[in-house]
């Protein structure tokens, strides 16, 4: 059976969970042997371009990257994003109302940047909407008033700081899967 793509996690697969982590050099290894059989290798990751950027350029990756757990694909060829899908306006003061009934942060993702939303002022653009650090418990209780809007998906991972969680939010038909499947 000859592979004609290799998608990759980021982070706990391709590096150490963390902001600045990159692949060891055993890892730059293989995927320069799958680049060498003509295997695309491609990222699959809930990270946003941001936070990823310097992992596709260290290493040279050209497959299209599934990123923002599949709001968005890119192609490190072009360098740039080729394909987004935009998030439901309409659920938005409804993600805020829970924000505000918890008095947590919630910001939303532009496609380029994350910023605080306020419930108020929505940016222009808005790609996906995320609770940045959560305890366990805070993460269960909006996991399920969220999962009830049919409109979303709920993704829950671990936080930058390991003593918290998120949420990360997105349309229901954006995911790594559909990212990959198209």
């Amino acid at each position: 059976m000859k592979y004609k793509a290799l998608f990759l996690d980021v982070d706990g697969t391709l590096v150490v969970h963390g902001v600045n982590n990159l692949p060891t050099q055993n890892v730059a290894s293989a995927i320069a042997k799958c680049k060498r059989k003509n295997i695309a290798v491609c990222l699959a990751t809930s990270r946003p371009l941001h936070a990823v950027l310097a992992i596709i350029e260290h290493l040279d990756l050209s497959g299209y990257c599934v990123l923002h757990s599949g709001t968005q694909i890119y192609d490190p060829r072009k360098k740039k994003i080729i394909i987004e899908k935009m998030f439901p306006k309409d659920v938005m003061h409804i993600i805020s109302a829970v924000a505000k009934e918890f008095h947590i942060e919630l910001k939303v993702f532009d496609g380029k940047k994350e910023v605080l939303y306020d419930g108020i002022h929505p940016p222009q653009k808005v790609v996906g909407m995320y609770f940045p650090e959560l305890t366990s418990d805070l993460v269960q209780t909006i996991q399920k008033k969220l999962e009830s809007l049919p409109e979303v998906s709920v993704h829950r991972m671990p936080a930058w700081d390991e003593r918290f969680e998120c949420l990360d939010i997105t349309r229901k038909d954006a995911s790594k899967l559909h990212g990959i499947i198209g």
